[in-house]
């Protein structure tokens, strides 16, 4: 198994869970302010929430699947195998749940996330078949690192929205 990837990936856990309570902080420290959160806002910490948690459970799949002494191939065409399904199927019901609340028009920096996302996923496909390169740890890492660091973006770029109520102007 490669170590180097899993210690990486276990890292990468540690940080998406100390994302998830800096969040969740954030809201309560939002409450304590005595702001309500809007709907939108509900659905931008669910998102960081979501996100921080798949990302979570993701990083730990591989050395799940290595108890089982799979092959090393093996073991990392599942894991891509598990977020190439888990991070369109979010994608497309965050998009969903955005249009029901967000505002209108959607912002541009949102659709270039979603494109680097989809590339990501299609690189979580890539590293199932083997395609083009030897499935290993390294596009998975890195895919998961790109939604931990997407969602911390959103984060950091609403966060006045989400503390006080302010939107962008």
């Amino acid at each position: 198994m490669d170590t180097t990837a899993i210690d990486y990936l276990l890292r990468l856990a540690a940080l998406s869970i100390s994302f998830v309570g800096f969040a969740t902080i954030v809201v309560t420290l939002r409450r304590g302010l005595g702001g309500e959160l809007s709907p939108f806002h509900l659905l931008l910490v669910r998102v960081y929430i979501e996100i921080g948690l798949i990302v979570a459970v993701g990083a730990i799949i591989p050395t799940l699947l290595n108890l089982f002494t799979l092959p090393n191939r093996t073991v990392w065409q599942l894991s891509s195998a598990t977020a190439g399904i888990i991070a369109p199927a979010f994608l497309i019901r965050y998009l969903r749940r955005w249009r029901g609340v967000g505002p209108d028009p959607m912002p541009t920096r949102v659709y270039v996330r979603y494109v680097v996302s989809i590339i990501a996923v299609i690189g979580l496909w890539l590293n199932v078949t083997g395609a083009l390169f030897e499935p290993s740890g390294a596009p998975y890492a890195a895919a998961l690192t790109w939604f931990l660091f997407t969602s911390g973006l959103v984060f950091v770029q609403t966060l006045d929205e989400i503390l006080y109520g302010k939107t962008e102007g």
